[in-house]
Parts: structure tokens; sequence; C-alpha cells
């Protein structure tokens, strides 16, 4: 019996892993950067961007929706104007000493030539912390000179931290994720009145409820990031976008492509693993999120099949 019992296990451990496979490599299928990224020559970093950004077919269709101008698309329009912007040039946060290292690495990292609106700064915050916020006319990624001073952050490992930003910030995913959001509220609300008028009647009571107000689209909030002591200026409210779960990952994946080019994969995971005490104390607030050891187990995963994704 006991044997019985220990072979049960292992086949539930097996079907279990064999399950995540299958999750992992749809995921990656879907997400992942095209081949023409994937092969340009290595230590090409505008081209990979190029490649990456203009070889999005799920981002190409998005921006073709928005396009269309029509309900959800003015939606998401909407609340996205209305998020707050950051003002490098008038925030006392940003340190002007180190504008010239991150302008640097930008143009190392290829995104200083491809013509965006992008710009990378320090804040004088000793709290670990990176982040993206949008701008008049384009995005921002704010690193912290907390973060910059970690033990094992070296440039490789910055570029990272930069990469996986980059992306949020280049494909949308503030726009995207507002447009998802609004899309699924406008298919709650008309199956609710399908419902109401008898339309559908077999649909459960369960699948009819209308979503919440905190449940679909409630993706920002303000954290208290202010430490100063006196000695360093007051920062503001940090303002926090809600990414999706894809969408972090997405990220991930794509910044870890961006790695493989410049030859230092193994950075990426290195920097998830600094991340993961800061991250781990940070308790989200909803489901749907990444957690620093799913971000990390995937980045394994990744490494331990190189071809994954490949045609």
């Amino acid at each position: 019996m006991k044997k019985i019992m220990i072979a049960l296990f292992c086949v539930f451990i097996a079907m279990n892993s064999y399950g995540m496979d299958k999750k992992i490599v749809g995921f990656v299928g879907k997400y992942d950067v095209s081949n023409e990224a994937k092969n340009v020559p290595e230590a090409s970093p505008a081209e990979f961007w190029r490649a990456a950004i203009d070889g999005n077919e799920r981002f190409s269709k998005f921006q073709r929706n928005m396009e269309k101008n029509r309900g959800a698309e003015k939606e998401a329009l909407k609340k996205w104007k209305e998020l707050p912007r950051f003002y490098p040039q008038y925030n006392g946060a940003v340190m002007q000493s180190r504008q010239a290292y991150c302008d640097s690495l930008l143009n190392v990292m290829g995104i200083g030539g491809l013509g965006l609106d992008c710009g990378l700064y320090v804040i004088d915050l000793d709290v670990p912390d990176v982040y993206t916020m949008l701008t008049d006319n384009g995005f921002a990624i704010c690193v912290t000179k907390g973060l910059l001073s970690m033990k094992g952050v070296d440039d490789q490992v910055a570029m990272g931290f930069v990469a996986h930003e980059f992306v949020h910030g280049v494909y949308r995913h503030y726009l995207q994720k507002l447009y998802d959001d609004a899309r699924a509220r406008r298919k709650g609300n008309l199956l609710g009145v399908m419902v109401a008028v008898g339309t559908i009647g077999a649909v459960s009571a369960a699948e009819a409820v209308l979503p919440s107000d905190g449940g679909v689209g409630d993706t920002c909030c303000y954290v208290n990031s202010d430490t100063s002591d006196g000695d360093t200026p007051s920062v503001p409210l940090k303002h926090v976008f809600g990414f999706s779960k894809d969408q972090v990952l997405e990220a991930d994946l794509v910044a870890f492509r961006f790695l493989e080019n410049m030859g230092c994969e193994e950075a990426y995971l290195r920097g998830l693993k600094i991340l993961c005490p800061v991250y781990e104390s940070r308790t989200p607030e909803d489901g749907d999120v990444a957690p620093i050891m799913t971000r990390i187990n995937f980045i394994e995963y990744m490494e331990r099949y190189p071809g994954l994704g490949l045609k």
C-alpha cells in the first residue's frame, strides 16, 4: 500500500510539473520576442529593440484597436490621460550628478538612439526601487540610489532592471491594462443586461454578477516613499500602477532576451534574486500579480531550456 501511495504521489508531482511546463511554453509562445529580434547579431541592442517592437504582433494589434477610438478605447485613453505625470526637470529628488551615468547606460543599451521620449533618472532615495512613470510625451524609468548601491548590482544587473521597465513603457502597458480593464468591464455589463432580459437564462447567477468597482480597473494607487531625514530632498508620494501578472512576466521575458543579445543573460536572474528580499516584504493587494519567486522560477526555467520559443 505504501509503495502504491508513493507511486501515486510521484505521478501527481509529474502531472503538476507537466502542467506547469505547458503553461510556461504557452506563455513564451504568446509573449516572446520575434525571431527577427532573436536573430539580430550579438551585442546589437538598438537592432534588438527595433525588431522586438516592430515585430510584436500583439502590440501592433493593440495599437490598431486604439485607433478605432470606440467605447472601450475612449474610456482607456481618458483614464490614461488622467494618470499622474513625472516631471524630471522640476523634481528635486532627481540626482543631476548621476545623469551622465543614466544617459550613458541608455546609449549602451541602444535605447538612446531609438528616437523615443524615454529618460532614465536616479532618485535620491535609500529605499531600493525601480519603476516607470509617464511623462508629458513619453515615459521615464526611475531607479533609486538605494537599489544601485545594493550588494551585487553592477552595470549588467542595472541594465536588466532598466530593460524590464523599458518594456513596460515602450509596449504601453499602462494603456494596454486600462484598455483590457475597460473591455472586461463592458463585457461584464453586457452580460448582466443580457441576463436581466432573459436572453441567456442558462448563465449561472455567479457568472452574471457584475464586477465590483475595485474588482476590475483598480490599477492605480500611491505609496509613501518619503523617508527623508532632512539631509535628502523630500520625495513625494510615488504613483504605483498595477501591471498585470502577464505584463510583468512579459517584461521579464523580453528583458531576459535583451540581455541574451548582450551576452550576459545570467545577470537578469541575479537581479531578480537581489530584489527578492525587497519585493517579498511588499504584500500584493490582489491576485493578479507576479510574486518575485514566480518571476525567479520563470527565468530559471528559461535558462534551463535556452531554445524555448525558438522556431
